[in-house]
């Protein structure tokens, strides 16, 4: 990941927040211009869920991951 944004370094660039359904699979989500599925904060993600929460009968959940880098 990249260190370098707008408003300064990424504190904890190990950390991502990802969409999950009630199996546990990873969701996209579909913003305003982008799809991703990886989010550095929880701001932007949590919108989206609840967006999505509202049209669609299926619950999503924010979860906390933490990236490990393979040896």
């Amino acid at each position: 990941m990249e260190n370098i944004q707008k408003r300064g370094p990424y504190k904890n660039p190990k950390t991502v927040y990802c969409a999950v359904d009630k199996d546990g699979n990873i969701q996209t989500m579909r913003g305003s211009s982008t799809e991703r599925t990886y989010y550095k904060t929880m701001g932007f993600l949590q919108i989206y869920v609840d967006q999505y929460d509202r049209i669609d009968n299926e619950q999503l959940w924010i979860k906390k991951f933490r990236l490990v880098e393979e040896i």
